[in-house]
């Protein structure tokens, strides 16, 4: 029996073995990238999930509080006004408190657009009072809103001198509440139009004349 060597064609040669790891060498830089990819866009997932659940934290805020605003009657010289004042980048009113600050008696809301940094931001200030007590205590502030190219509140209702009923930029020592309340936050980025575009009807509104009753909030006369 006779025994077959090897030849000179067998196994690989070094050309064909340089291929192999360069292709080797491709494979690994793809799957590298693809990681990375992955990576980054779970970041970015992340980012926009946690974004849009600071948003509808936020709306709901302010629609909870806004739709129950008190026109609490204030009396001065002149006739009166209800408590309730808000201009294109502030607003202040009175509502039940929260649940989550006790849920006993009214709290007074502000509403602040800071605009100190590049972007606006909108921020709440909370003021309650516990039973017994005369002064309110101020609960703090707290960030609604961090990234927003910018801020408007706009208010529509009935305008002092000639009636007609349109939006307004701002509201300020009225005998009424106003019928809706808009508050609108441009996204900075341009991609989404809008961050937050809420209008929020207030539950109690009375006629401009109307001298309000608190105990029923409805119209004592006129």
């Amino acid at each position: 029996m006779s025994m077959r060597g090897i030849g000179p064609d067998d196994g690989f040669t070094l050309l064909e073995m340089l291929v192999v790891l360069a292709l080797l060498c491709v494979f690994a830089v793809t799957l590298a990238g693809s990681l990375r990819f992955g990576v980054i866009a779970e970041g970015h997932v992340s980012g926009r999930a946690a974004g849009a659940d600071a948003v509808w934290r936020a709306e709901r805020f302010l629609r909870d509080r806004l739709s129950d605003a008190q026109p609490v009657w204030i009396r001065d010289e002149r006739k009166g006004h209800v408590d309730f004042a808000g201009d294109a980048n502030r607003m202040e009113f009175l509502a039940p408190t929260a649940q989550s600050l006790g849920g006993i008696g009214f709290s007074r809301y502000q509403l602040a657009v800071d605009t100190g940094n590049a972007h606006a931001r909108l921020l709440a200030r909370v003021l309650t009072a516990h039973p017994g007590d005369m002064e309110l205590a101020d609960i703090g502030s707290v960030v609604l809103l961090a990234d927003a190219l910018s801020i408007r509140f706009a208010y529509y209702g009935k305008q002092p001198k000639d009636g007609h009923t349109v939006w307004q930029p701002s509201w300020n020592e009225r005998s009424d509440m106003p019928q809706l309340v808009s508050i609108r936050a441009e996204d900075p980025a341009g991609e989404k139009g809008t961050v937050i575009d809420v209008i929020v009807r207030p539950r109690i509104d009375i006629d401009v004349d109307c001298e309000l009753d608190v105990q029923t909030a409805s119209c004592r006369g006129h």
